[in-house]
């Protein structure tokens, strides 16, 4: 009404005071840092949208396979590795970016895979009940079945996961009986041409040449109280896989890149995919 100050409902008006108390800077205040994280990222994309690129890209899904030296010479690092994998995969579950498959095969003169391709969360622990050492060292075999166990998860992905094999031995080859080591090598080398990465930890000096002999990417030799060490460093560079490019994968699969601890910047690493440079080239308005 001209003039005249229209009067409030005192209803309407303490309606609106309880909603701010439930709403607005309360709902805020609620919310985990997780949800934080989720709601900044369904904005910042919708943000880019606009702008022309579809979306930021997202971590990639990952498979991991861990193969591990059980025989009779690994009596003294037994304590040491059931700690170092089972802090490996813990690493692995504590980042829920994006999906982890993880296959897990123990060695001596036998082959037994205690984990196919399981979600990480799935994984069991290892204990002094499936962990024991025994036996000689059926290396290559070991090798060549968890890479058949990988690839027959990776081929029925319609979303291709970035792939890490962790091998650890203390010793040489002396017991396989269905793989040579022409053949796992050439094996290796096909699927590096995939973008798999292959990491080799040796626990001496003779088992790293092994590593070196096969082809696989990184090779290091650790001293036995070093050997949980080397498992931690794995999960965390298992972990940097989900964000790479393709194109910075590719460069890591055929030893161009410090994998682990991703130090330094080499060329390859600048190399980016054709959503990443959008992304890169486009500021949000």
């Amino acid at each position: 009404m001209s003039g005249q100050e229209k009067k409030k409902n005192p209803n309407a008006v303490a309606l609106g005071r309880l909603g701010g108390l439930r709403g607005g800077k309360a709902r805020a205040d609620s919310l985990t840092s997780d949800r934080r994280t989720e709601i900044s990222r369904v904005a910042a994309n919708a943000r880019w949208e606009k702008s022309g690129v579809k979306e930021i890209k997202k971590p990639k899904p990952l498979a991991v396979g861990i193969v591990i030296d059980r025989s009779g010479s690994m009596q003294n690092k037994a304590n040491d590795v059931r700690g170092g994998v089972n802090q490996f995969v813990a690493d692995l579950k504590a980042d829920k970016s994006s999906p982890t498959n993880v296959s897990m095969v123990l060695f001596d003169d036998r082959v037994e895979v205690i984990a196919e391709n399981l979600p990480v969360d799935s994984v069991p622990t290892l204990t002094e009940s499936n962990y024991f050492v025994r036996g000689s060292t059926a290396l290559l075999d070991a090798v060549k079945q968890t890479i058949d166990v990988m690839t027959k998860y990776v081929d029925t992905c319609k979303k291709k996961p970035r792939v890490l094999l962790h091998i650890s031995t203390d010793g040489q080859e002396n017991a396989s009986q269905h793989t040579t080591t022409d053949a796992l090598k050439s094996l290796i080398e096909d699927k590096k041409k995939s973008g798999w990465v292959f990491v080799f930890c040796g626990q001496d000096m003779d088992a790293w040449s092994t590593g070196a002999t096969l082809g696989t990417v990184q090779n290091f030799s650790v001293a036995g109280a070093n050997t949980a060490k080397s498992y931690h460093t794995a999960s965390a560079s298992a972990n940097m896989m989900r964000g790479m490019s393709q194109a910075v994968t590719m460069s890591v699969a055929s030893g161009n890149t410090s994998f682990y601890g991703m130090t330094g910047t080499t060329e390859a690493d600048l190399a980016e995919d054709e959503t990443d440079k959008k992304v890169k080239s486009v500021k949000p308005k």
